[in-house]
């Protein structure tokens, strides 16, 4: 295989040589590195917007999430108890928060986020009750009531400003160790109004039934043990499988266009169910474990071995490198741990970092606003700030999501008002609130915008505790709502708008770093011990990757230009994890010397880091 790059991203070659051969010099044919990939192209707004992806996969998940709630409801409500019982809507929320995970690691996750929830639940209702107790503003009095009694004002703002604290530190957490959605994020949806309602709910209530929903929601998720201990790494397998199948067929009917989104499609199912299967036990530090061996989860690494290899090879490139078969056969480490992938991000020019100072800066003047139009539930707009801008969108993919949220929430305000048309009790308000959640679950996936028209109601339901009329909050929700869209677009779009290059650039530096850390370590130890290095550089690497993605398809300038020097870090990069995989695959003690001086050749022809 020839390597050749696109020559006219960086200008003209020099001397007759392609950029890649300025960069790699003319033995990377040898050494099988790939081809400079190119630049992603940007999808358009009317894709973005219009996407809908299959869900099917989210029907049982859809349905348990219902039953969390309706079971403990139906029987509380049988047993003669009112509004409280929608409090057991905990139970659904925990029980989406589980479902991506082995059972293994399900119960734990699930009592964290139990525990999260009831702290949650009972921190808020008790600084509603001190704020309300103190003379607190009534924040539906606008800008009159804060000019009239601006020490209720003062009483009112410092529960909501902890709110906002805690949004912009969830905000942080989760982007930085990837939480799937939804996260605290729904929890904080959910239980914000128990601050600012007035609402006749005493503590001992809220506290009970938060922990009622919660235990029903734990009882649910993890009914499937009993059936089938491995159900959520082997479903993982095979959605992975499937998605391999579909690659491949496309491979020989669609455009080179359709097949490569399905290849990253594959790439994603088979990072997923790699991850589950580490959840689960079944692998650890690139080998099966002992406790793996002789086991139905041994089955499932080996179809996961079968199915990488299948995806890697499909690519005619990919077979001319001179690549090892065993390569494609060797099980992938997993990434850091939380702490770790904490601190790494803790500076001001992260993308985590820079997504929670915008929910603040949003959430601060969304609450304002909200306050001085007297809308009446500040801890709304704030929740909507976060929603929005909580996963870390990009500027093009923020602009859409807020029209979603917009088009979509519109709607389902408008479903509100005609369900509660019909004036229904609270066994109705149990049924609508299950079906709101249900939905919610089952298309979150498919579209973000259908996804919206559920979850409105299912907000304006937990907001409809207090005491207001019901086409007043639907109004006052729905102006909320614009505002925050607003605020959130305007925070994308001009709060530090350079932020994504910069955090490239970090990602740049931090992978070379990365890289020569590796190759210091496999020119000097044994391979077993450079495990930590392997894992490190791994996660360096897609995070690198992540983030050049994300800057091509933001601007055409940075394609042309930067593009180009990201990319060849990342080739080697993945170089560098090659030969460390095959030898530790191999069972060799050391690479060998000749691979070392080769991977140092490929560094040292790198662009420095400018940060």
């Amino acid at each position: 295989m020839t390597v050749s790059g696109d020559q006219n991203r960086q200008g003209p070659p020099a001397a007759g040589k392609s950029s890649v051969d300025r960069i790699f010099g003319t033995d990377a044919d040898s050494f099988g590195v790939r081809a400079l990939p190119d630049a992603p192209s940007p999808p358009s707004m009317r894709a973005m917007l219009l996407t809908f992806n299959s869900f099917r996969h989210q029907v049982p998940r859809a349905i348990r999430a219902a039953l969390a709630i309706l079971i403990p409801g139906i029987i509380g409500y049988l047993l003669g108890f009112g509004a409280e019982l929608l409090l057991v809507s905990a139970g659904a929320v925990l029980l989406i928060n589980g479902e991506n995970k082995p059972y293994r690691e399900r119960w734990k996750s699930l009592l964290r986020y139990g525990l999260l929830f009831t702290s949650l639940t009972l921190g808020f209702r008790l600084l509603g009750i001190w704020s309300h107790s103190h003379g607190q503003m009534d924040f539906s009095e606008g800008i009159g009531g804060v000019i009239a009694n601006p020490r209720g004002a003062l009483i009112a703002y410092l529960p909501l400003m902890l709110f906002l604290a805690v949004c912009v530190v969830c905000v942080y957490v989760t982007m930085c160790l990837r939480l799937t959605p939804p996260g605290p994020y729904l929890m904080l949806f959910v239980t914000g109004g128990l601050m600012v309602n007035k609402i006749s709910i005493s503590l001992s209530a809220t506290l009970i039934w938060s922990i009622i929903g919660a235990v029903s929601g734990f009882i649910i998720s993890m009914s499937g043990w009993l059936v089938d201990k491995h159900g959520p790494e082997r479903k993982a397998v095979e959605d992975a499988e499937a998605a391999v199948a579909d690659y491949l067929e496309a491979r020989t009917k669609e455009a080179p266009a359709e097949y490569e989104s399905l290849k990253l499609t594959a790439a994603g199912a088979i990072h997923r169910a790699w991850s589950m299967l580490a959840h689960a036990g079944a692998i650890h530090g690139g080998a099966i474990t002992p406790e793996a061996r002789g086991t139905k989860s041994e089955e499932l690494v080996h179809r996961m071995l079968s199915a990488q290899h299948r995806w890697a090879t499909a690519d005619p490139d990919a077979k001319a490198q001179r690549h090892s078969p065993s390569d494609r056969r060797t099980i992938p480490l997993a990434s850091p741990g939380a702490w770790a992938k904490l601190k790494r991000q803790w500076h001001r020019d992260s993308h985590p970092m820079v997504t929670a100072q915008r929910v603040a800066l949003a959430g601060l003047g969304v609450s304002i606003l909200s306050t001085v139009l007297g809308l009446g539930r500040p801890d709304w707009a704030i929740t909507s700030v976060m929603l929005l801008l909580g996963q870390g969108p990009y500027r093009m993919a923020g602009t859409v999501r807020c029209i979603h949220r917009i088009a979509g929430s519109v709607i389902g305000i408008l479903l509100y008002l005609a369900f509660y048309q019909l004036h229904p009790g609270i066994l109705m308000d149990l049924f609508g609130l299950a079906v709101a959640m249900a939905c919610t679950e089952l298309f979150i996936a498919a579209n973000y915008g259908l996804a919206m028209v559920f979850t409105a109601p299912l907000g304006l339901m937990m907001a409809g505790l207090g005491s207001a009329p019901i086409g007043q909050t639907a109004m006052d929700r729905g102006a909320e709502l614009v505002i925050a869209s607003l605020l959130a677009v305007l925070a994308i779009w001009l709060f530090r708008p350079n932020n994504l290059q910069k955090t490239a650039e970090l990602n740049y530096a931090y992978l070379l770093t990365s890289i020569k850390k590796m190759i210091e370590s496999l020119r000097t130890s044994p391979i077993d011990d450079a495990i930590l290095d392997r894992r490190e550089l791994r996660y360096e690497l897609n995070e690198s990757r992540a983030v050049t993605n994300a800057c091509a398809n933001e601007s055409y300038e940075w394609r042309q230009e930067q593009w180009d020097h990201h990319a060849a870090a990342q080739l080697v990069a993945h170089e560098v994890l090659r030969v460390g995989a095959t030898a530790a695959h191999s069972a060799l003690d050391k690479v060998p010397g000749g691979d070392v001086k080769k991977l140092a050749a490929l560094y040292g022809k790198l662009s420095p880091a400018s940060v």
